[in-house]
């Protein structure tokens, strides 16, 4: 379940949805079992997620694409954008 998985608590993130094949739930509770290939969502500040990459069991998808870039890891910067309807 994502409580037994320790992904609820954790300071400064939040799990709002996950994705499993071409479904999404969203809001999740502590009894929602996960599946292997969940896709887990997560929102919230650097520190938690550099928690989130410590737990066992995560991957991190964008790892992959990282390799790619052949920069550092202290050079690169991460940018967020948000767009509203308005």
């Amino acid at each position: 379940s994502v409580e037994e998985a320790g992904l609820r608590g954790i300071p400064g993130v939040v799990l709002f949805a996950i994705q499993r094949q071409k479904q999404t739930f969203r809001a999740v509770g502590p009894d929602f079992l996960l599946e292997a290939g969940d896709l887990l969502w997560f929102s919230g500040e650097r520190d938690g997620v550099n928690a989130l990459r410590r737990l066992p069991g995560l991957a991190d998808v964008e790892a992959k694409q990282l390799e790619k870039l052949q920069i550092a890891a202290h050079e690169r910067r991460l940018v967020e954008v948000v767009l509203s309807l308005r």
